[in-house]
């Protein structure tokens, strides 16, 4: 009887600590279902909406429907911003959906300037970097569009090309430049594997939402969210 009184308060104790510690895994487990619960509501207010130039999918079949590996997840910003984020890894297709619908614009954007000026500039920035105001125009637009170390490695391959080729004229030296400027385009943009990311901010007590940010390696350096949509949904 005596150890029964002495043992009693210990067992209580174990008990109540027992207790305890159920509600306490009981009390995350609902904070963690609770979280998924409310990240998935948010992810579908994002993959439910539609873009204002593709009305015939919602953002989520858009997605999902052209990037390899897709996911979605909820973050918090920097600035304490909830970011519905989803991430993608650019396909073969669209590699070659993108290369297919950029070469006419390039060749058009080549063919509207010039191809002597182009030339003419991108000779001068090769040698000595000494052009006049023009080809400074033309070289800045092209650098803007493909970034400098993409113009950089076009002029040094057209010097090469025209130290080689000095007899060659100006019909074959345009479709040489074209060749380049679509070598480049190839090489170097929307690669397949790149991973592409887009995160939209929510706004508090709203449903609204806006692009906080969006990217991935191998996008044009002046592309806009319209241009990427609009290269990828084409032919869609």
């Amino acid at each position: 009887m005596i150890v029964i009184k002495l043992l009693l308060p210990l067992l209580i104790e174990k008990e109540l600590k027992m207790y305890k510690n159920i509600i306490f895994s009981i009390f995350i487990l609902i904070l963690v279902i609770g979280c998924g619960v409310q990240d998935k509501e948010l992810i579908n207010k994002i993959k439910e909406n539609n873009f204002k130039n593709v009305k015939t999918l919602t953002i989520g079949q858009f997605f999902e429907n052209n990037f390899n590996n897709p996911k979605w997840e909820v973050e918090k910003s920097d600035k304490g911003e909830t970011l519905v984020v989803f991430t993608g890894e650019i396909t073969d297709a669209m590699h070659k959906k993108v290369n297919t619908n950029i070469i006419p614009f390039t060749n058009l954007l080549i063919d509207q300037i010039g191809a002597e000026l182009i030339g003419q500039a991108l000779k001068a920035y090769a040698i000595d970097n000494n052009m006049n105001v023009a080809g400074e125009v033309v070289l800045g637009t092209f650098i803007k569009l493909l970034g400098e170390n993409n113009i950089s490695l076009i002029a040094n391959d057209y010097q090469k090309y025209l130290n080689n080729n000095p007899n060659d004229n100006k019909e074959v030296q345009e479709q040489k430049l074209k060749k380049l400027f679509f070598d480049c385009l190839e090489k170097n943009f929307y690669l397949p594997g790149d991973e592409f990311h887009i995160a939209w901010a929510m706004e508090v007590n709203s449903d609204n939402f806006q692009v906080n940010s969006f990217g991935a390696d191998s996008i044009f350096p002046v592309q806009t969210l319209e241009d990427v949509i609009q290269f990828i949904y084409v032919d869609n």
